[in-house]
This record gives C-alpha cells, structure tokens and sequence, in this order.
C-alpha cells in the first residue's frame, strides 16, 4: 500500500526548510509510470536504425484516494497543486512543490518529484477522489555525499586534493575517482572545488567526467622528437621541454582505451605563435586541429576523437600524437592534457576570482554556480557545458569506475602544475519508476 503526501520546498540559508501536509486518505491505490523518452534515429546502409538523440519528458500519473470521510483533503490536494502550478510559472528556483511517496511495506524511505500542477474531484461514492498530476521525470532520494579518492590505493574519503598535473609523484593527480552513487538514472551533483593553493586566486576551472579510471596526459619531456629540457620543481614530472614539434606515441592496453572525443589543453609558455595538435598513426595524420593561438598558460588546441579513424576492437595499434608550432618557432612545453568531452564543464568568473581558502559551487542540484566567501554566496560565473551527472553502478562499464578529470588556472593565466584544490561532491541519486514499487 503506498503512502502519500505534499510538501513545499523553501530554500533558506545553505540549506532548505521543508512543510510536509499529511494527505488523510486511508489508502492509495497507485501504479507508479516511468518517464516518456522520444528517441531520435537514424538509419544506416543495413538494417534497422541508430539511435542518436533522446529527450525525456514530464510524467502525468493517476492515482485512487481512499477516505473514511466523504472530502478529506481535497480542497488541500487542490490548493497544492495549483501552488505548484504558480511555483513553475514563476521561474523561482527557492520554491517548489514535491510529492512525496512511498511503500512502507517495503521501503521506509520516502522518494519525492517536483510537481508541476494537476487536478483532484471526488468520485461518485463520495469516498473516493481521483488526483491526476504531471512531475518532474525522475523520483529523488536523499542528497548524500559521495566518497571520493585520487588513486585506487588510496582510502576513499569526504573530499581528495588534486594537483593541476598528472605525473609520476605519488599524489599528483589532476582527477578523482568517484563512487557510484545509488539509483537508476544519472545523479544529479554538487561539485565543491576549494582553493587550497595558499599563493595565488582560482580563476577558471574545466571539468570532463569519464566512465573508466584512465587519464591521458603527455610529458613534454617524453616526446620522440628531440627537445631541450629544463629542470624544475614547479614543473610536471619536474621537467618542461622546449621545442617547436612534439610527438608521442600512445600504447593501447586494456586499461588505457581512450575512446571517444577529447579536448586537448597545452600546458605551458607558447605565447607568440601559433599551435595545433593532430592524431594518427605512423606517418599518417588521421586528424589535424585548426591553428590556435598559443598562450602562456593552458592554450586550447581543440577537440580529437579517439582512437584515430574510428574504432576498431583491441588489440589495437599505438597512436601518435602531434604537437608543433606554424612558423617553427619555439616554446616550452610542460605536458598536454586530453580532457573527455562526453560531459565537459567549463567555469570562469566574471570578476573577483576565488581567494584561497574559499569555494566555487556547481550545483545541478539546486541549479546554482556560485563564489561561496566567508559563507556567503555570490552567483559570479558564467558555467560553460551541461552539469555533470554520476552514473549509477549498473549503467557503469565492467571496471566499475568513474573519474572527473580537472583543469585548474590562475586570475593571471598561469596554470601552473602545482596548484591545488580540494573536490568535495554531494549526489541526490533518482529513479525513472518509484523505487520498491
């Protein structure tokens, strides 16, 4: 037997106040529905046809009330749904209107949907109403934080530090791996990046989320072609090269499948020309970027897709990678990062930047991106990408595993490879029917 009642959501402070309203039926009768998804296709030279874009719609749902009483809580149900109906019309994101459902019988737990208006009448008998009402697509449970760690021996924690290289020192790692938060749909997240690199503000941060624990970043001083090196501490790997052509080779192995599209950010001091990055094979250029304008800093080369020339099932041959200047002219070079682009997220402040020991905020939660100072929220960045979403264990492939990958840079532009931050992220995992039905 399903229980039910209405609540309004009110944002206050860094947290929410919730009025529940008991509904004062005996009983519910219910058949919980899962949210319509247009798929988009297209066909091919074979049979049948690919799927290649799906929208998900609202859920309008019918449910039988059970009273002892002819009328009990109608006129409320009513009201109810109408507030909703005016709540969304409004565009306010402080205020919403949920229902909130459950089977005691086999869950304690109740799961809630922003509603968006209905209606509810009684019935002939004058004993039972019939309510019809259109929600949101997903049913959410509780928001939860989810344990986070920068490589797999270490212990899973409430945040990790992240350095903005990813090299061979124990703990310089530019990602985090994820826990799989619960549920059957992609969670909605709260990312927190404070700025724990005491000597210098936080200006931009980019985000990719990968469904496998790999990363892709090349050392400048590891390319094939000859280069001139520098030592430094402040470096990745404690080495920059200069030179005016890079090339590595990429091995393919079970643990190191880089597939599908893929930024790529040079990280160094290339100002005065410009660069492009390409991907092949041997000789054979399968992709050429288009000529960027190099920068001191992260200088964005463009997006590749991997591996080169389409994908064709391992054991595969190494690919190569190529990055050189237009005229010949030099620069040095500390690494080249591949940021995945199937959920890419770029944040950038329009102003301030984020002193140390202070946070940016990119909630898909409440659908905010803010400057949160001394506890205090400013709404100063533009966000750049759709939100990134966690996948459930069972929508994962077979490792597992899920990282977020990080770009860091300076209020002056410099990224330098020793900066810092510390990542901290909240889920509210969601289901497409109501869970325990």
């Amino acid at each position: 037997m399903y229980e039910l009642r209405l609540a309004q959501v009110e944002a206050y402070g860094s947290s929410d106040v919730t009025t529940v309203a008991e509904v004062t039926a005996n009983w519910v009768e219910f058949a919980p529905q899962a949210a319509p998804v247009r798929v988009t296709t297209t066909r091919g030279a074979g049979e049948g046809a690919l799927p290649i874009a799906a929208e998900v719609d609202n859920v309008d749902e019918t449910a039988t009330l059970w009273y002892a009483r002819p009328m009990d809580g109608l006129r409320q149900f009513n009201a109810a749904l109408e507030t909703a109906r005016r709540w969304a019309l409004s565009g306010r994101r402080d205020m919403r209107m949920v229902l909130q459902m459950r089977n005691q019988d086999r869950n304690a737990h109740w799961y809630e949907a922003t509603l968006y208006g209905g209606t509810a009448q009684p019935n002939g008998n004058a004993r039972t109403a019939t309510v019809q009402w259109t929600r949101e697509p997903y049913w959410r449970g509780p928001e939860g934080l989810l344990q986070v760690r920068t490589f797999f021996d270490e212990a899973w924690g409430d945040f990790a530090t992240i350095y903005n290289c990813d090299d061979g020192r124990p703990g310089y790692n530019n990602f985090v791996l994820v826990e799989a938060p619960v549920g059957n749909v992609p969670a909605l997240t709260r990312i927190r990046i404070s700025n724990n690199y005491a000597t210098g503000r936080l200006a931009e941060v980019r985000m990719g989320w990968y469904d496998r624990p790999i990363n892709l970043v090349l050392e400048a001083e590891s390319s094939e072609i000859g280069v001139t090196l520098q030592y430094g501490t402040q470096f990745s790997n404690t080495y920059q090269a200069e030179g005016s052509t890079f090339r590595w080779e990429v091995e393919y192995a079970s643990n190191r499948d880089f597939v599908g599209p893929f930024r790529v950010l040079a990280n160094g001091q290339i100002a005065g020309d410009r660069w492009r990055v390409a991907v092949g094979y041997e000789l054979t250029r399968m992709q050429i970027g288009r000529w960027a304008e190099g920068v001191n800093g992260w200088t964005d080369l463009g997006m590749v897709v991997l591996p080169p020339g389409g994908y064709t099932h391992p054991l595969r041959y190494p690919f190569k990678v190529w990055v050189e200047s237009e005229d010949g002219s030099n620069g040095w070079l500390d690494f080249v990062h591949f940021i995945p682009m199937e959920q890419y997220r770029r944040l950038r402040f329009q102003g301030y930047n984020a002193l140390p020991g202070t946070c940016i905020e990119d909630d898909g939660i409440r659908d905010e991106l803010v400057y949160d100072y001394d506890s205090q929220r400013l709404p100063i960045l533009d966000g750049y990408g759709g939100r990134i979403q966690l996948l459930p264990e069972a929508m994962l492939p077979s490792s597992k595993q899920q990282i977020i990958t990080f770009g860091l840079e300076s209020d002056t532009g410099v990224a330098e490879a020793e900066r810092t931050a510390q990542v901290q992220i909240l889920a509210v995992p969601r289901w497409n029917v109501l869970p325990d039905a």
